[in-house]
């Protein structure tokens, strides 16, 4: 959800996602067999403990330095699919920045899942730390600007970055991030409903004919009855928050096209603009897919990032001070509180303009500069 938008390009984009090819980049035994969708042939032998044998857990073995793999390769099984996750991170805010770190490190500490994390920025210096974690693809102005589309809409660049990353690696399942979320579920859950074939979105905030606020009675009057992209909007069709946005491997190229039409047959009739690439989501993988919530999985604290942003500056600031390693930054996370701070609260338009107001008719006094 978003306070402010339109259909002309925008000055930034507060959203994310990154990349570590693994079995995509034809990793192989050393015997030359291929490893992706196998796993890899130990050389080196287990032998299992009791608590192995009553638990099934991986972890209890003799063999320390093996165990330092993933479980399934372990006991010989398929290594885990992996996912890939995007991220678009452009502007000049750094806090934008921070969160989209924050972000990517709560996905690396369940470094068992194999990952490809592909960050679209202009800053490329902020994702360096993260090494062969991630793909940092700079994107200059010019992609920028082919992305809006004929109509300029800034934010269709999502659905282009969508795209993008699934014509990059076809086969996978895509997970599309905000920066301002966090993962706190299991991520195998995760990753099972989207290679079950449910695409996800990060919670439903309603049908569209029943939301109440100005923009979305607006956006309904204008949609309803008629035909996007070769789809007929009715009152069925809701509206779901886009910081989130997961498309199965399985017609994924359908859907994120089929977006794409409705996104630009939206400006064409010049539906009013705020929301108009959330919805034009929100339907495509409807149709396509059917829809699930990635909140029991994804934080996304959209309404509260100024409460956020404060630990997370914190947290990065220290381990850039204490010159920190990527693994000590995702062990001193496990130390992080994520349940002391609300992800979702509501402030009352008046509130803010009596804020506005005040600070208008008693600004600070006595104000002084270093003058050299």
């Amino acid at each position: 959800m978003r306070s402010s938008g339109g259909c002309h390009s925008r000055a930034a984009i507060d959203s994310t996602v990154g990349s570590r090819a693994i079995s995509g980049s034809g990793i192989c035994c050393v015997g030359g067999r291929e490893t992706q969708r196998v796993g890899i042939v130990p050389n080196v032998e287990i032998k299992p403990t009791s608590k192995l044998v009553q638990t099934g857990d991986p972890m209890h073995c003799l063999t320390a330095k093996v165990c330092a793999g993933p479980p399934a390769v372990l006991l010989g099984l398929p290594y885990p699919a992996p996912m890939q996750l995007l991220y678009l991170v452009f502007g000049t805010n750094i806090q934008n920045h921070f969160q989209a770190n924050f972000s990517i490190l709560t996905f690396l500490r369940q470094a068992q899942e194999a990952l490809v994390i592909s960050i679209l920025t202009d800053a490329p210096e902020f994702y360096r730390h993260l090494g062969a974690a991630v793909t940092v693809q700079v994107i200059d102005k010019a992609t920028l600007r082919e992305w809006e589309g004929e109509f300029s809409f800034f934010w269709r660049v999502k659905i282009k970055a969508l795209e993008q990353a699934a014509r990059q690696h076809p086969t996978l399942p895509l997970l599309y991030l905000d920066s301002d979320t966090f993962l706190y579920g299991a991520l195998p859950a995760l990753r099972q409903q989207l290679e079950s074939g449910h695409a996800l979105m990060h919670e439903q905030e309603g049908l569209l004919s029943a939301l109440l606020s100005k923009t979305e009675r607006r956006m309904w009057q204008q949609v309803q009855g008629k035909v996007f992209g070769g789809v007929a909007i009715t009152p069925q069709h809701a509206m779901w928050n886009a910081g989130a946005v997961g498309v199965p491997a399985h017609r994924n190229h359908e859907a994120i096209a089929l977006a794409l039409r409705i996104c630009d047959d939206l400006c064409r009739q010049q539906v009013t603009p705020r929301l108009i690439e959330q919805f034009a989501l929100s339907v495509a993988l409807a149709e396509t897919q059917g829809l699930q919530p990635a909140s029991p999985y994804i934080g996304h604290y959209w309404s509260t990032k100024e409460l956020w942003n404060e630990p997370i500056s914190r947290f990065l600031l220290t381990s850039h001070l204490q010159n920190r390693t990527l693994a000590q930054e995702l062990t001193a996370l496990e130390a992080f509180d994520f349940q002391t701070l609300p992800i979702k609260q509501r402030v009352r338009n008046t509130q803010s303009r009596l804020e506005n107001l005040t600070r208008r008719l008693w600004p600070p006094r006595d104000v002084e500069f270093l003058s050299l």
